[in-house]
């Protein structure tokens, strides 16, 4: 049995990624924040709340900086029956409601991808999600510019992303029921999808997506700790290049049934 800390290969279990985390200096972040920042939660003691606001929306505050956006009577709770800490984004059972969950109070982007001529600095980002269904959902895991959870982040009936900066893996309830590795940047006209059909997604099953950036080489996508797809160098046409990041989470529905993405934890890293 090998190692976890330094198999190279798939990584399905909770943990994670080698190939993401495996040259990450973990014990230098954690030491010393003059070495670059971190954000890592499992999501253990998450403030939970019930029902939105009946009105309309509700904008709810939690632990470590998050921040959500949610419609109607949709919810975002921790899960009372999982020991080990899982967020539950759950929309409404109305037609075109949503969900969202960003980092940074909604102002603070921690992430910054950039060229190496701009100083451009090394990034590692995972999260393990599971979506309760497939079907008429459209959902988003990665990074977004600030206060992008915000009503209409996802278009209504297609599921596109609204036109702003990310960079990340989303699914679009009009096409299929695969996630797609893509970026954007704002006012950019609409996403690159840099990875087509990057992973088939099954109801309640755990998969592992991450984000690894180096200014020489741009970003790679992964999931269970393989890549998927090609490079995307951060001068790339519509790569948001040097714009502040957040760690973004978003789910809505495309019927009236009520849809759930599932956060177990996240971890990013950048040096600076």
């Amino acid at each position: 049995m090998g190692n976890p800390a330094t198999n190279e290969g798939a990584n399905s279990g909770r943990g994670v990624s080698a190939r993401i985390w495996g040259d990450c200096p973990v014990e230098d972040l954690l030491r010393d924040n003059n070495t670059g920042v971190w954000l890592d939660d499992d999501f253990t003691s998450f403030n939970l709340t019930g029902a939105a606001a009946a009105s309309n929306s509700q904008v709810g505050q939690y632990s470590r900086g998050w921040t959500s956006y949610q419609d109607d009577t949709s919810t975002l709770r921790q899960i009372a029956t999982n020991r080990y800490g899982v967020v539950e984004m759950t929309t409404s059972a109305d037609d075109e409601e949503e969900v969202e969950l960003i980092s940074g109070g909604g102002t603070g982007g921690l992430i910054l991808l950039d060229t190496v001529a701009n100083s451009g600095k090394k990034m590692w980002f995972e999260a393990r999600i599971s979506v309760s269904s497939i079907a008429d959902i459209a959902v988003a895991i990665g990074l977004a510019e600030e206060a992008s959870q915000a009503n209409s982040f996802f278009t209504d009936t297609t599921g596109a992303l609204a036109d702003k900066d990310f960079v990340g893996f989303r699914m679009r309830a009009a096409t299929d029921a695969y996630l797609d590795a893509v970026f954007n940047t704002a006012s950019g006209g609409g996403e690159t999808v840099k990875k087509n059909q990057a992973q088939l997604m099954v109801a309640s099953t755990w998969y592992k997506l991450g984000m690894k950036f180096d200014p020489a080489i741009g970003c790679q996508w992964f999931v269970d700790g393989v890549q998927v797809g090609t490079n995307a160098l951060a001068s790339a046409t519509n790569f948001p290049n040097g714009e502040e990041l957040a760690v973004l989470f978003g789910v809505k529905t495309h019927t009236t049934a009520a849809k759930s993405l599932y956060v177990d934890w996240v971890r990013v890293a950048q040096l600076i």
